[in-house]
């Protein structure tokens, strides 16, 4: 195998694999682990109130009742916010913002546009996790190929050592043990309990 080959193969992909995790998991680490976990439970829960009533609450098809509604869940999200939290700042502004009587897709498309760089420290975590599974993923394929290559190779070593092997050499050796084997009296021998015995002629055969 080249080395050409090799480094375009499953251990070069590995490679390029673990540098992308690593990059992964340092911008992670720069806002720190529990902290984005933290924003990541906000900013989707802030989002999916979001996602179910924009629909009922835009241009005609919403009430008075339903964007109190919407509001009020907006505001419960809300409750959760505190001044460690990460861009807690961006929620309140969101907050603020959706505080109106009627509300148009606009309206909404604003709010999301505040949202990005919640969404960009969010994506950091799963941006990790797609890392983190794509090196596992590459990580067993190169085992398997292992194991492969390691099969491959054992059966060319013994196909090497049949390679090896003097198929000419004179059978003669190996047939005189059976050649005298042959040539003794059937009365010399006998099978008892799976192994043979001389027979003492003063007892005869049995």
């Amino acid at each position: 195998m080249s080395t050409n080959s090799v480094e375009s193969g499953p251990v070069a992909e590995l490679d390029q694999r673990e540098q992308r995790l690593e990059r992964a998991e340092e911008r992670v680490a720069e806002f720190g682990e529990e902290k984005l976990q933290r924003l990541a439970g906000v900013y989707h829960e802030f989002v999916g109130v979001l996602d179910r009533y924009e629909d009922q609450v835009t241009d005609d098809g919403g009430d008075v009742q339903t964007n109190i509604e919407f509001q009020s869940q907006i505001a419960e999200v809300s409750k959760q916010l505190s001044d460690d939290l990460l861009l807690s700042e961006t929620f309140q502004e969101c907050d603020e913002y959706l505080q109106q009587k009627w509300f148009s897709e606009s309206d909404f498309e604003h709010v999301y546009e505040q949202l990005d760089p919640v969404s960009d420290l969010v994506g950091r975590l799963e941006e990790r996790d797609a890392a983190l599974e794509a090196y596992r993923e590459t990580r067993r394929d190169v085992r398997y190929r292992i194991r492969e290559l390691d099969e491959e190779i054992n059966e060319l070593e013994r196909l090497s050592r049949l390679g090896n092997a003097d198929l000419d050499a004179p059978t003669e050796r190996l047939r005189e043990p059976v050649d005298c084997r042959r040539q003794l009296p059937a009365a010399e021998l006998q099978v008892g309990r799976g192994r043979r015995r001389p027979v003492d002629p003063q007892r005869g055969g049995v």
